[in-house]
């Protein structure tokens, strides 16, 4: 019979060691993730549950820890998608989705809530579809 604490490290183990959903996408134009802005070109992005995901360029030369968090239900499963809003002619990512049901949502940058006061809130939605 396993101990309390024996079961409890090879739980803990097990979680640790499951792969991470990890996901590929084409950014045709420069964005901001966060509190970077980073050039157009393929990226992966692996979640890193509960509130982190990690954004990396093709090269490794843009990387960026984005802080996110879950918001209410929306149901997209088997899709993998990135989700940005557009201002004018720039592009904040708002949302990542994995494929599974749940979705990260990024909290407005600085930056964002400053392009929102200047044109106003009025924008518009880009999705794009990432690749597993």
């Amino acid at each position: 019979m396993m101990s309390g604490l024996a079961a409890l490290r090879l739980t803990a183990t097990s979680l640790m060691t499951q792969s991470k959903p990890v996901i590929k996408v084409n950014v045709p134009f420069d964005f901001v993730a966060g509190a970077k802005t980073l050039p157009a070109g393929e990226y992966e992005v692996q979640t890193e549950w509960p509130s982190v995901a990690l954004m990396q360029s093709g090269d490794s030369k843009s990387n960026v820890n984005l802080a996110v968090h879950f918001p209410q239900t929306r149901h997209m499963s088997g899709v993998a998608v990135l989700r940005f809003n557009r201002y004018g002619d720039r592009y904040f990512l708002s949302e990542i989705w994995t494929g599974s049901d749940l979705a990260q949502e990024l909290p407005k940058s600085r930056a964002e809530r400053e392009q929102i006061a200047a044109t106003g809130s009025s924008h518009a939605v880009v999705a794009l579809t990432a690749g597993r």
